[in-house]
């Protein structure tokens, strides 16, 4: 069953929805809205539309058309076309061969077995609003908020363009910072330059040492008298820890220099350690231990 909500537009009187972030042009043919997600993605809205406003009198001229796309969140505006973005092509023309929409007012729908509504995946819901025109030539305007299989093809589509414009990763919690995890990270949990010094009852950058925080621009950095400093800045969240950026120098002339994306998690001992090293991060590329 699909949970929809009806409006006919006549002429031109205007439909309000809360909603869309995008304005629902007359050339649209989808607009899709994605709740925001705190490890995955900002709430944004999605709106495809032919570059052409006229209908098309053949398959062959609907497929012939180019496509453009326009993503909206929080006042940042990312366009692409088919040209650029073939994946672009390929969902617009995917949308032609969903299924019609059956129209069900709940005061004349008989009792059926409840369904379950789709698995949100990939951490983020999509919602589709779209013009159609009825048999009797009236233009309805739809907004699905749930059911197959319609999100499948709104998280689909979401998923298919993302490689075009990038992500809209959300930013770290302001409820931790680095300078909050670094003087508490274990750094027997992963590779760095205190290795060869490495001793039982040495865990923590202060063990070593690394006493002086200095806080600039989210970079949270400890410094050990003699000139050796570690560094760490927060990339994005996920369900399975953070995603940080882990920096090693020397500030003592040496050339001793590293750098490396990590995922941290907590220790269980009010402190924090490394899950995994050695991410492919762009925001982090990784140097290997020089000097």
């Amino acid at each position: 069953m699909i949970c929809l909500r009806l409006c006919l537009v006549f002429g031109a009187l205007g439909f309000v929805s809360a909603a869309p972030a995008v304005a629902q042009s007359d050339a649209a043919m989808v607009t899709i809205t994605v709740d925001g997600d705190r490890y995955y993605t900002l709430p944004h809205s999605i709106m495809i539309e032919p570059d052409v406003n006229r209908l098309a009198q053949t398959r062959q001229e609907v497929e012939a058309r180019r496509w453009r796309a326009t993503r909206t969140s929080d006042g940042r505006i990312d366009r692409i076309s088919s040209d650029e973005c073939p994946a672009l092509r390929t969902v617009a023309l995917s949308f032609g061969d969903l299924p019609a929409v059956p129209i069900s007012p709940p005061a004349l729908r008989v009792p059926q077995p409840m369904t379950l509504a789709p698995t949100m995946k990939d951490g983020f819901a999509t919602r589709l609003e779209f013009r159609t025109e009825g048999a009797n030539g009236a233009w309805v305007l739809v907004q699905i908020k749930q059911g197959w299989p319609y999100n499948v093809w709104g998280h689909e589509a979401v998923s298919s363009l993302l490689p075009c414009w990038g992500p809209l990763i959300p930013p770290p919690s302001p409820d931790l910072s680095a300078a909050d995890i670094l003087p508490r990270l274990d750094l027997t949990s992963f590779r760095n330059s205190t290795g060869p010094t490495r001793a039982a009852g040495l865990k923590r950058p202060g063990d070593w040492g690394f006493t002086e925080l200095e806080t600039a621009d989210g970079v949270a950095t400890l410094v050990r008298p003699g000139g050796w400093a570690i560094s760490l800045s927060l990339i994005r969240w996920t369900p399975e820890g953070v995603i940080a950026c882990f920096a090693d120098r020397a500030r003592n002339g040496g050339s001793y220099a590293a750098q490396s994306a990590l995922r941290i998690i907590s220790d269980g001992l009010a402190g924090y350690r490394v899950a995994d090293e050695a991410l492919d991060e762009a925001g982090c590329p990784a140097l290997s231990p020089q000097g």
